[in-house]
């Protein structure tokens, strides 16, 4: 059986950046919101494929608390 070797493949970059932001308050005695924002970027390169990713999500959150 003939042995193989493999050797890495150094053709081919990955990137990725994330970057994300929230800001939360008490709005009342009982209710708390937050909002948030989130960026996520990709990026491929290699000799047979190249391609960017981009996608970006915002949202709102209201929590409710009794004690």
């Amino acid at each position: 059986m003939p042995i193989m070797s493999c050797s890495p493949v150094t053709d081919r970059t990955f990137k990725n950046l994330t970057a994300t932001s929230r800001l939360a308050a008490k709005l009342t005695r009982n209710i708390s919101g937050e909002l948030f924002y989130l960026h996520s970027n990709i990026d491929v390169d290699s000799s047979s494929t190249q391609f960017q990713y981009s996608r970006s999500q915002a949202g709102f959150m209201l929590t409710a608390e009794w004690k």
